[in-house]
């Protein structure tokens, strides 16, 4: 396995001032641990290719903070993948791989800077989807309509819902975003057919009736305005 490695740990006084045994099984340790820095303690073997015995105890305890002993008993190497790898994404394959293995070895936290859809991604999906507009359903655009104007017939008010259904919610190149105020410009249109009376109190206004997409769509040559 290729990964990379700190020539200058020659020259850091860390790792200078650590004793023999220590400076092996740290060496060790970063060129056999697993993608995210975990080993699994195998004393025997190491101790076999050191051919000594190594005070592991006294190792963990002269590593520090540079090594966390997981619950499993497994050794993390806490700054193991903040060098081989920077700053980790979700969306590359082989950053994903190591962001699988932190989570199976329970490794709480991520290092800094890293970048997962579990913080910054997702939180970029959320401001997205607030700032989507919302369109209606064909039952909420009839409820409001007859909820607001009782008078304006429902197939007129269907015939407007079915137009905008057909343009995608978009006038010309740009989303809707305000639905209400399409049922008041719709209404008003409606209102402009004016009222036909024929002496009849429940007579229900004589208007330009829009009940179909292809009737709806033809507004513009009576000269009205659709909505924004």
């Amino acid at each position: 396995m290729k990964r990379f490695t700190e020539t200058a740990k020659w020259a850091d006084p860390w790792f200078l001032a650590l004793s023999l045994d220590s400076k092996l099984a740290f060496w060790y340790i970063t060129e056999n641990c697993d993608g995210a820095g975990v080993w699994d303690p195998n004393k025997r073997l190491a101790n076999f290719c050191f051919t000594r015995d190594i005070d592991w105890d006294a190792v963990k305890s002269e590593l520090g903070d540079r090594v966390e002993v997981l619950p499993s008993g497994k050794w993390h190497l806490t700054r193991f993948v903040d060098f081989q790898y920077g700053t980790l994404s979700a969306d590359c394959r082989p950053h994903a791989f190591v962001i699988k293995l932190r989570e199976k070895h329970g490794i709480k936290g991520y290092p800094k800077g890293m970048d997962t859809l579990t913080d910054t991604d997702k939180e970029k999906d959320k401001e997205t989807e607030k700032a989507k507009p919302r369109f209606p359903t064909k039952e909420e655009w009839l409820a409001e309509s007859a909820a607001k104007h009782p008078d304006w017939p429902p197939s007129d008010a269907l015939g407007a819902f079915n137009y905008y259904e057909s343009q995608g919610w978009r006038r010309g190149k740009s989303a809707i975003t305000r639905w209400r105020a399409c049922i008041e410009t719709c209404y008003a249109n409606f209102k402009r057919g004016g009222m036909k009376s024929h002496g009849n109190a429940d007579q229900r206004p004589n208007s330009r009736r829009y009940s179909t997409v292809a009737d709806y769509s033809n507004v513009k040559s009576h000269g009205v305005e659709m909505p924004p």
